[in-house]
């Protein structure tokens, strides 16, 4: 869409996009916000609008994130003794 774009050096280099038929303010952006933006699109791993956090690259992730902490709970259990059957002793005669 076309937008107006007002550019402050001051504070933070603000710029206002504004709607040029209503006047309206769409947007706000500072360089703070530019880097929260970039650390954000690294978070959920959309690299093109920066907006879908629901998307196939992020499930699988999640998944073998859970796989991963799964498997170290099951290996855990195999380990300890609270769960290792303990050997019947017969009673001496």
């Amino acid at each position: 869409m076309p937008l107006w774009r007002v550019r402050f050096e001051q504070p933070e280099s603000l710029n206002l996009y504004l709607d040029p038929w209503t006047g309206e303010m769409v947007a706000r952006r500072t360089d703070r916000w530019r880097v929260f933006d970039f650390f954000w699109m690294l978070h959920i791993m959309d690299f093109d609008e920066r907006e879908d956090f629901n998307h196939p690259l992020l499930q699988i992730a999640a998944a073998l994130g859970l796989i991963i902490a799964l498997s170290g709970v099951v290996l855990w259990a195999l380990t300890t003794r609270l769960f290792r059957r303990r050997p019947v002793q017969q009673a001496a005669p």
